[in-house]
């Protein structure tokens, strides 16, 4: 059940019968519309579907690099053969693009799990799909300090360089704080769009492998690091977020289908 203006009042598990609302001050509205739909379903043997919303898939076990997965998984069913990324790699295995991204994604997954046994009240979402073009957010972060949309960028022995905006990977100039910063910025969107809430993501541009990064200086509303930096960094953020708003926000990120 939504209300007017599309802000979701919750929802009933047509498996369960288990009613969930996100808006308690709305209560007697959803309970007087679930009881309309049973009224109906026992006229007409169906609810209308206007009425109550599907329920959402929890992303909360979704594993870190599970997107690309799924990518490599249809490339290889389809007979697709995935290049290397690095095809000089001698007496190692040259992975794909796609291979590193994994890999990537989970170390820094491994970081963000210090993090959270650091302290607890920092969480994350791996492998956030988002849209309906093969994009995802390779981790969404949520704490005391605030909201991070993460981008993992994977580049064995890589020598990046960052001065604002501008962004080189072995003198490559690349477009990873455009990309970070649009992503929090849609991140942001639809987060307050379903929590109700005011919500600004910051983007990180996470660097996995490097042999070493040059910050001249960073971008305004993106921050680049490399993946041992991001502990303390996230540690060291000023209070943002408190304990009730980072929950209201956690479980609105948790739905699916708040990225669609």
């Amino acid at each position: 059940m939504n209300t007017a203006d599309e802000r979701r009042v919750g929802w009933l598990d047509l498996d369960t019968g288990e009613p969930t609302i996100e808006m308690p001050e709305l209560k007697r509205d959803f309970e007087a519309a679930l009881n309309e739909a049973a009224s109906l379903e026992e006229q007409v043997g169906e609810a209308p579907r206007r009425t109550i919303s599907d329920p959402a898939t929890d992303l909360a076990n979704r594993r870190p690099g599970e997107h690309l997965e799924a990518q490599i998984a249809a490339a290889a069913k389809s007979g697709q053969e995935l290049k290397p990324a690095h095809p000089d790699f001698q007496g190692k295995r040259a992975y794909s693009a796609m291979e590193l991204g994994v890999l990537g994604e989970r170390a820094v997954a491994q970081e963000l799990d210090e993090l959270v046994g650091l302290d607890p009240r920092w969480t994350f979402l791996n492998s956030i799909p988002i849209g309906t073009h093969r994009a995802d957010i390779d981790h969404l972060v949520v704490g005391p300090g605030g909201i991070f949309t993460v981008n993992s960028k994977h580049h064995h022995a890589g020598h990046a360089w960052v001065g604002e905006d501008a962004l080189m990977v072995n003198h490559v100039w690349q477009h990873y704080v455009r990309e970070s910063r649009s992503e929090a910025q849609r991140a942001s969107s639809l987060l307050s769009s379903a929590s109700g809430t005011e919500v600004t993501a910051k983007g990180l541009v996470v660097f996995v492998g490097l042999a070493n990064l040059t910050v001249k200086a960073q971008p305004a509303d993106v921050h680049v690091l490399e993946q041992s930096e991001l502990i303390n960094f996230m540690v060291n953020q000023p209070p943002r977020l408190d304990d009730c708003t980072a929950d209201i926000v956690l479980r609105s990120a948790r739905l699916s289908c708040t990225w669609k």
